[in-house]
């Protein structure tokens, strides 16, 4: 997991500027700005299944100080089996969890997981800095504890 550090050509940590083709996703949330590749731009494994299956698969970037601290991808369909697979190809096999796999290094951590909202059944994988994810859990505790003094 940690030996990846991200996903296939890009490492947590690198700038925005190493992704030309990005376009952001609503507005930032805790710190953090998502993006997604316009049509056609992402590389790699990823972009070439959302350019053959753009109803069915999705990607979306993460950023903090404009630095790549997570990656999201979501499948449909006959993409559901095939991104399970993908991250075991890049993870190894990973370990089992109650409906999806987790790997856990020191620095990063990443999970597949069935999603049954929206437009029907998904498998997720999520892949994220560790630290990211430490920042983005004080953040959130913060803010419901700012929240709660309302």
């Amino acid at each position: 997991m940690d030996s990846l550090h991200g996903i296939p050509g890009h490492h947590f940590g690198e700038p925005l500027g190493s992704f030309p083709g990005l376009v952001p996703i609503g507005p930032k949330e805790l710190g953090a700005q998502s993006y997604y590749y316009a049509k056609g731009g992402e590389p790699g494994w990823f972009g070439k299944r959302t350019k053959e299956y753009s109803n069915e698969f999705y990607t979306r970037y993460t950023f903090a100080e404009g630095r790549f601290v997570s990656f999201f991808a979501s499948g449909r369909g006959d993409m559901r089996q095939a991104l399970q697979k993908q991250a075991e190809y890049l993870y190894g096999p990973g370990a089992p969890t109650n409906n999806g796999s987790l790997w856990a290094g020191s620095q990063a951590e990443a999970w597949t997981a069935p999603d049954n909202r929206g437009f029907g059944p998904a498998t997720t994988l999520l892949v994220r800095s560790k630290v990211f994810a430490s920042q983005q859990e004080k953040a959130q505790a913060d803010q419901l504890k700012k929240e709660n003094a309302q």
